[in-house]
């Protein structure tokens, strides 16, 4: 049997309601909370794959970022931790 979707979601345990990104309209600065993960790296995309912003830090499981140069439009975050890869879309506003 062939399956589809996201890889992340085949993760046991990791799903996409398990990590809360806020304000979305994503504003300056940005909360990324994953309860019960360790988060260490997130990257803000454009709808084409291009990395806007990078951000890599200590292992947390509830950070604070203010990304810079993204301009208005539907984008992703894309949220490294322990048990896998969440990427999310979301809607940069100025």
């Amino acid at each position: 049997m062939a399956r589809f979707g996201n890889p992340s979601l085949n993760v046991p345990g990791v799903g996409q309601s398990e990590v809360s990104i806020y304000p979305n309209p994503v504003k300056k600065p940005v909360v990324i909370h994953a309860p019960g993960q360790s988060i260490y790296r997130v990257q803000f995309l454009s709808m084409t794959g291009q990395v806007l912003e990078d951000f890599s830090m200590s292992v947390v499981d509830r950070t604070t970022l203010t990304p810079r140069g993204l301009h208005h439009g539907v984008g992703l975050i894309k949220v490294y931790t322990n048990a896998g890869v969440i990427t999310r879309p979301v809607l940069f506003a100025d």
